[in-house]
């Protein structure tokens, strides 16, 4: 008994995509250069399948940063100032001021020994729990002084500061990986013991044809994991 062979429509062309016309539905094509396997969806359009090696070879080599900059108005906006300007998450502080005599200005120790410190326009000010409104009701420009507007307080009153600082990104968001050679190529590192995840937007580029994808990392100490 002869032989069954299935065939399949083929190309060795780096980049070369069947059109729709070449394809029946239900049908497949490949291109065994590209490792990629071709079929016509139910819209009559080319859909491909891709081999997950070429795939993990595109990310350690081709993360390409000149392309990501050459399409950017402004290269330097690609860096860790321009991101923080987004992020409005914080870390928090509470301060408790409780005065014996008429005062207008906090600053300095509270009841607990905290010392007011806060980032300008990230504070929150109550008055005997009543949420006070910047600018109307006090100033706070500098970071560690807090000025009410109205009148001052006294004994059995009690004003809570809300002091927040916000968080920067770890040094070397800005630093964009660039390889264009063969082999393994170190993108980013980081203290294992300092951070335990992390997240990447990948640029992928090969034949003219470019993709960008969102990377999260996590280790064990001693394995990392995608």
């Amino acid at each position: 008994m002869a032989n069954t062979k299935l065939k399949l429509k083929k190309s060795s062309v780096a980049g070369r995509i069947p059109v729709a016309g070449d394809l029946e539905y239900g049908e497949l094509a490949i291109n065994y250069r590209d490792g990629k396997l071709y079929y016509k969806d139910n819209a009559n359009a080319i859909q491909a399948f891709g081999d997950s090696a070429n795939v993990v070879n595109l990310i350690t080599n081709l993360v390409d940063s000149d392309y990501v900059e050459s399409r950017t108005s402004v290269a330097s906006l690609i860096d860790s100032d321009y991101v923080n300007n987004l992020i409005d998450v914080a870390t928090t502080t509470d301060y408790t001021y409780q005065p014996t005599s008429a005062t207008s200005t906090f600053t300095g120790s509270d009841v607990n020994g905290n010392t007011l410190s806060y980032t300008p326009n990230y504070i929150d000010v109550y008055l005997n729990g009543i949420r006070l409104s910047p600018v109307l009701d006090y100033t706070a420009t500098n970071g560690t002084h807090v000025i009410l507007g109205g009148d001052t307080i006294s004994t059995g009153d009690t004003l809570n500061i809300s002091g927040r600082t916000r968080i920067s990104l770890a040094n070397g968001i800005d630093q964009l990986g660039d390889s264009a050679a063969t082999g393994t190529t170190t993108i980013d590192s980081f203290l294992m013991s300092q951070y335990r995840s992390a997240k990447y937007f990948v640029q992928l580029g090969k034949n003219n044809k470019y993709r960008i994808s969102e990377v999260m990392i996590i280790h064990d100490d001693s394995d990392v994991f995608i």
